[in-house]
């Protein structure tokens, strides 16, 4: 904004009626003495001690109460003072209010008001050069303004659009980590099925192995029975030839039998079981098959 420069303190006109003249203007030289030397707090005590304690109600005072507020930075008392202007009649004073009033308007999201307080300065006075430069640079602010309004809608509108990208991405990935989970779940259960299996298998194999010895052990010991078995047969068809068997005469005379027939048929029974244990003897025991019962 281009700096305010060249305000004009003026000195009002005594108006009739005043009581102390004297004091009035000593008050007008204080406050444009105090502005002039950048003393805005002086100037503006002397300026309201005119318009509110000694009731001169003067246009061009209440312009230069306004400017010493506006420099002491009250934006919002200045603007109060300028706004008693916009109804003079005199169009010089009244342009100067507008601008000021328009300066003070002139921030962001406000601009067109400040636009229309620039417009109101050029319809009072055509010729305020400082109105007319306020006036085209707030357009092009607006203007600005307009533009940075639309890339922040459209930068907006592509953060969203990235945000619903990556909600979308974030979305994707979660399913795709839920399918890897399921798949994990899966081959995990199938690991632990496969290695149940595996020891099930393992554990029959165990046992058939142990039943398998426990038959060879049992085969061992019937081979060893039926040996001693044999050996003791053997032993008792050696008695039995070292001491043949004696022939009862009575019974022999009750069938009627002669005692060397009897012998005789003793002899052969005794061949013939010998013949069988001979032949049982090559035969052996069949051993029975591996995880069959032997019954």
């Amino acid at each position: 904004m281009k700096a305010l420069a060249g305000i004009l303190l003026v000195i009002a006109v005594i108006i009739p009626g005043v009581n102390d003249i004297a004091t009035v203007n000593k008050l007008k030289k204080d406050a444009e003495k105090a502005y002039l030397a950048g003393d805005y707090a002086k100037a503006t005590q002397a300026y309201t001690m005119l318009t509110d304690s000694l009731g001169v109600l003067e246009d061009k005072l209440f312009l230069n109460l306004g400017h010493s507020l506006f420099q002491q930075g009250d934006s919002a008392q200045a603007f109060s003072q300028y706004q008693r202007l916009i109804n003079t009649k005199e169009k010089d004073l009244k342009s100067l209010a507008y601008n000021q009033m328009g300066i003070i308007s002139n921030k962001p999201g406000d601009r067109n008001t400040a636009l229309s307080f620039f417009k109101e300065a050029l319809k009072a006075d055509p010729t305020n050069e400082e109105a007319r430069y306020n006036y085209q640079l707030v357009k092009r602010q607006i203007a600005e303004d307009n533009e940075k309004n639309q890339d922040d809608q459209q930068q907006d509108k592509e953060k969203n659009e990235e945000k619903e990208d990556e909600k979308k991405d974030q979305q994707d990935k979660d399913q795709n980590n839920d399918q890897k989970n399921e798949e994990q779940k899966k081959q995990d259960q199938e690991k632990k099925d496969q290695e149940s299996e595996n020891k099930e298998q393992k554990d029959q194999e165990q046992q058939s192995e142990e039943q398998k010895k426990e038959q060879e052990k049992k085969d061992q010991e019937q081979k060893k029975k039926e040996q001693q078995d044999a050996e003791q047969q053997d032993k008792e068809n050696k008695d039995g030839e070292k001491q043949p068997p004696q022939i009862n005469p009575d019974k022999l005379k009750e069938m009627n039998i002669s005692e060397e027939k009897a012998k005789m048929i003793l002899e052969a029974m005794r061949n013939s079981e010998i013949q069988y244990i001979q032949q049982n003897k090559r035969k052996g025991v069949k051993k029975p098959e591996s995880g069959k019962p032997d019954w």
